[in-house]
């Protein structure tokens, strides 16, 4: 199977964890795989909301780190994620959370290469749609989205003019753009949606701007 986009809605064959948090969770894992662009070493993962109904013994879990090690739902690999995981290595922790989140069906998800790690909070938000929430304590909300450029940089004058000229001059057309800050003059997070798929050659560019210290795609 394959998807247009990482937020398409499939309706997959499934093979394990036959609902639609499997599906959210499943596209959910492809999401932070596809942002820490290197194979984890461990994977941490908080469930929250309904996404703990389906437990940590055959399910969520399952779907997450199915999706993390890039198996789809139909594949016959898929149920065996966790089996994988431990025969490559990589450590799975999960925990069903108490605590009541700013967003019902939640997941919290942390991925660990020596010293580099990524921490995505995700939703699900209802027939196979899902919301990315926060990445790496930055304010995403990234929705249904076709492409997204995430960059982040320090907060200094001309870096989103910097960037929209070089897809201007690509005629790119840019659906949204948005500033996620921590801190007012510190590391900010630019999140630009786009009607088309970025190519090697335009996040080349734009990562040989100044101030930006890391640069990822959503497609």
């Amino acid at each position: 199977m394959k998807y247009k986009s990482v937020f398409d809605i499939i309706g997959p064959i499934t093979i394990g964890t036959p609902s639609a948090y499997g599906v959210e969770a499943t596209k959910i894992g492809h999401i932070v795989r596809q942002l820490f662009l290197k194979p984890p070493e461990k994977i941490e993962i908080s469930l929250y909301g309904e996404f703990k109904k389906t437990d940590c013994t055959f399910g969520s879990d399952v779907a997450l780190v199915g999706g993390i090690l890039g198996f789809e739902m139909d594949d016959s690999l898929f149920s065996k994620a966790l089996t994988i995981a431990a025969e490559r290595g990589i450590t799975v922790n999960c925990i069903e959370e108490i605590a009541k989140p700013s967003y019902p069906n939640t997941v919290k998800i942390t991925l660990y290469k020596g010293e580099d790690k990524i921490e995505m909070i995700a939703c699900s938000i209802g027939w196979g749609k899902i919301k990315v929430i926060e990445i790496n304590g930055f304010d995403l909300n990234l929705n249904e989205t076709r492409s997204a450029l995430l960059i982040i940089n320090n907060d200094h004058f001309g870096t989103i003019s910097s960037v929209t000229s070089i897809l201007a001059t690509r005629k790119i057309n840019i659906n949204m753009i948005r500033v996620s800050q921590k801190e007012k003059g510190k590391i900010s997070l630019l999140v630009i949606e786009t009607e088309e798929l970025l190519n090697h050659e335009v996040i080349e560019e734009i990562k040989g701007l100044p101030k930006i210290y890391q640069t990822l795609v959503l497609s």
